[in-house]
């Protein structure tokens, strides 16, 4: 996904956003209450295989939230995101 700077009216693609991904996951993070009606649980979840969820959070019905940055080819499995939440005690 592209990423753009605002300036006033106008919008400039940006060439590199790779120091740009954590700033967003914080910010993210720090208002997921606010964005997405979720409270924030743990950033950098460990999962079972050795990989990790970016953002975890319960929203106000109880249920699991799992945000991750879609990294091509880099995005568990559902199978192996089920498997975490069906054999973690914490959820």
């Amino acid at each position: 996904m592209s990423l753009f700077k605002i300036s006033g009216k106008s919008v400039e693609k940006m060439n590199s956003t790779k120091n740009i991904e954590r700033k967003i996951q914080n910010l993210c993070e720090n208002n997921l209450e606010e964005i997405f009606g979720v409270k924030f649980l743990r950033s950098e979840y460990p999962t079972t295989t050795g990989g990790r969820m970016d953002t975890l959070g319960i929203d106000f019905e109880g249920n699991p939230v799992i945000v991750y940055d879609a990294v091509k080819n880099k995005l568990p499995s559902l199978k192996e995101t089920i498997d975490l939440m069906m054999n973690n005690e914490e959820f």
